[in-house]
């Protein structure tokens, strides 16, 4: 089942049927956490869910149940969006080179979308799943659990790659291009060997700071890899509410460039 839900996903987000496994559930009308467990076999596929997801998305019920089906295996009728990717069959039922080609440990998986373009698929923690974050950022399986962002990119990226939602108005300065509540800002992790030396705070100005407090999206504006001190910085200019602060490496778990914002409609 587990596969058969990761294709049927896989061809509803080439399609632009849905961006990722939350808009999945949105759309479906059902709570992403459920969706998530259902992905992960830790859910039974049920008759009626089937169903729903026939009427919705125009899968076939008896394909999801069963995984038999007739000359298209996964939709009974083309949904709207692109059309399928050409292969020998309407659409290939398992992982192949052009489809989740890498997945990594942190759990991002990549999508061929042609021209030499993927969708990296990233574990995307909500403004109000950040107390669990902190709780079980170490744990693999919290980590699968998690729903998925998607991003473009133009290569298969190494190393791990987190998505947050903004939470507060602390770096939103009245600019379009400033981070307001609800974005969803995605990093990439630095090493803890790294934050001896110097952060490149001259190229990526903005990072999640996951504190063992609370998790953070700032700028970092000062770093002293000898104390282990970093100087943070709002962009709000209300600078009462939101003054400069220092803050111990020490008391960090995970610090992540941000290298993409996603903004949803407004």
């Amino acid at each position: 089942m587990k596969e058969r839900l990761q294709a049927a996903l896989r061809e509803l987000i080439y399609r632009k049927v849905v961006k990722n496994q939350t808009d999945f559930a949105e759309k479906l009308g059902y709570n992403k956490t459920y969706i998530s467990r259902l992905f992960n076999e830790h859910e039974p596929m049920s008759d009626k869910i089937a169903t729903e997801m026939e009427t919705v998305f125009k899968l076939q019920k008896h394909w999801l149940m069963t995984g038999k089906g007739g000359a298209d295996p996964v939709f009974l009728t083309s949904p709207s969006g692109p059309t399928s990717r050409p292969t020998t069959n309407a659409f290939p039922l398992g992982p192949t080179d052009d489809d989740v080609t890498e997945r990594s440990k942190s759990g991002n998986e990549f999508i061929s979308i042609g021209a030499g373009r993927w969708v990296m698929l990233v574990p995307k923690v909500d403004q109000f799943g950040y107390g669990g974050y902190l709780v079980g950022y170490k744990d693999p399986e919290y980590i699968e659990h998690l729903p998925k962002h998607s991003i473009i990119v133009n290569e298969k990226h190494r190393g791990r790659y987190r998505s947050f939602e903004m939470r507060g108005d602390s770096m939103y300065n009245g600019e379009e291009d400033s981070i307001k509540e609800g974005d969803t800002v995605t990093g990439r992790e630095i090493n803890k060997q790294y934050w001896t030396s110097k952060l490149h705070i001259h190229k990526y100005k903005e990072y999640i700071i996951v504190h063992k407090e609370g998790i953070i999206i700032k700028e970092i504006i000062a770093h002293d890899p000898v104390a282990g001190i970093i100087t943070i910085h709002s962009k709000n200019p209300d600078k009462t509410l939101y003054p400069d602060e220092q803050i111990s490496l020490a008391d960090v778990n995970e610090l992540h460039n941000v290298i993409e914002v996603s903004k949803p409609r407004r």
